[in-house]
């Protein structure tokens, strides 16, 4: 977990060491998936991204927040070559069964869920997670499930902290730097380091 502070560097430490655990569980739990040997970036061979938000009613900026994040997957999907569907929030987001929607087959489409959450414990502290997921179907070349199987992948996930009283501006710059390694990631610009 990334815990955005006024000091940057602490919080590019943080944001690196959340990254590199991704990626690592990004390949521990595709070590089993579909071989995409043929596939030159992660983005290949998925339709586009569906994208959700969910803005925590107690902290204000969140939903400026959400339509801030929204934006700009719809900006850098559109750079990336992939369509983008607004969805809302849904706790089975990761593995529902979704059909054609605006323009693509959604049931093969990354899942990308932000949630904003405040703090239990401390008032004003809020927790920004994104996981994205996508959904396959079992092949009999797959020995750990059976063909026609529905199987979720995580394909990103990071969190990150916010400390009370911090700036939209900042949380901006962070939720920016975010979006950045989720996109490189997805144009294969990021290996696992």
């Amino acid at each position: 977990m990334t815990r955005m502070r006024k000091k940057p560097t602490r919080y590019l430490i943080g944001l690196k060491m959340v990254i590199c655990l991704a990626l690592f569980l990004r390949m521990v739990e595709s070590a089993g998936a579909q071989p995409s040997a043929e596939k030159q970036r992660p983005f290949d061979g998925v339709p586009g991204i569906l994208v959700s938000c969910q803005s925590d009613k107690n902290v204000k900026w969140t939903s400026e927040a959400c339509t801030y994040l929204i934006t700009e997957v719809q900006r850098r999907a559109t750079a990336s070559r992939m369509a983008v569907s607004v969805q809302p929030s849904s706790p089975d987001m990761a593995k529902k069964k979704f059909v054609q929607t605006d323009g693509f087959d959604g049931d093969k489409a990354i899942r990308m869920a932000w949630t904003f959450e405040e703090s239990s414990s401390v008032k004003g502290r809020v927790n920004l997670e994104l996981v994205s997921h996508r959904v396959w179907e079992a092949t009999e070349k797959d020995t750990h499930a059976a063909p026609g199987q529905r199987l979720s992948e995580l394909f990103y996930m990071q969190n990150i902290l916010f400390d009370p009283g911090i700036p939209f501006k900042a949380a901006k710059e962070a939720m920016g730097t975010t979006l950045d390694t989720f996109f490189q990631y997805g144009e294969g610009n990021v290996k696992g380091r």
